[in-house]
């Protein structure tokens, strides 16, 4: 996963250039920005900013939704982002250690979730990624070669790629009809990226009008 995110920029990453199209400051419904609000901006660097694992005690068997968003807080305070404003422009990926069934996964009908949580250091937006190999090659993806990592990916991709778009979660880029992952679940391509290929999953392009892997 870390590798994952260490090659999402520049110009090898094209799927990551999918996000550019989209902003905020519009009116909602919105579904072209043109040149109008804050575009998303591809990234120059690694959007990794930082890797923590949290040892301070056993991950729980099945962590609650709420235990969920504690541990996006601690990591908030962990890393220093202890005001809003390092906030606005953070996301933290609470990865659930093998073994483990965080909000029900895999019986709750989901690979993966992400939301927001109001903390002492302003709202936060995070992931809910459970540890998706235990649920053997092939889940969470639409590949059947057998590698037991792409379900993960796929799954990571996914979320990562609505956070950036739908921050904290409401309406949606999809006309507002939905996020731009959701829509493709049936799309994956293994990507080269500069630290490896890697299994991303296909996203909505509104400039398109479908779902696509590359910008």
């Amino acid at each position: 996963m870390q590798n994952m995110f260490k090659g999402l920029y520049g110009s090898q990453d094209t799927w990551g250039t999918i996000l550019s199209q989209y902003c905020e400051g519009v009116a909602k419904g919105t579904t072209n920005c043109g040149t109008k609000g804050v575009h998303v901006q591809h990234p120059a660097s690694s959007p990794l900013a930082g890797v923590w694992f949290d040892k301070a005690a056993a991950a729980p068997t099945n962590a609650t939704a709420a235990q969920i968003a504690a541990e996006a807080g601690k990591a908030a305070a962990h890393f220093g982002n202890t005001t809003q404003a390092p906030n606005l422009n953070a996301q933290y990926v609470v990865v659930s250690a093998t073994g483990t069934h965080p909000d029900g996964f895999p019986n709750s009908g989901f690979c993966a979730w992400h939301d927001k949580t109001s903390s002492s250091y302003g709202t936060l937006a995070y992931t809910n990624l459970p540890y998706i190999p235990d649920t053997g090659a092939g889940a969470c993806t639409t590949f059947t070669d057998g590698r037991l990592l792409s379900g993960i990916e796929s799954t990571e991709t996914h979320e990562y790629a609505e956070t950036v778009t739908d921050f904290w979660p409401s309406i949606g880029w999809n006309g507002g009809g939905g996020e731009i992952g959701d829509e493709c679940q049936n799309l994956d391509a293994y990507v080269k990226l500069s630290t490896g290929t890697f299994d991303l999953q296909g996203l909505w392009s509104n400039s398109a009008n479908k779902c696509v892997t590359h910008g």
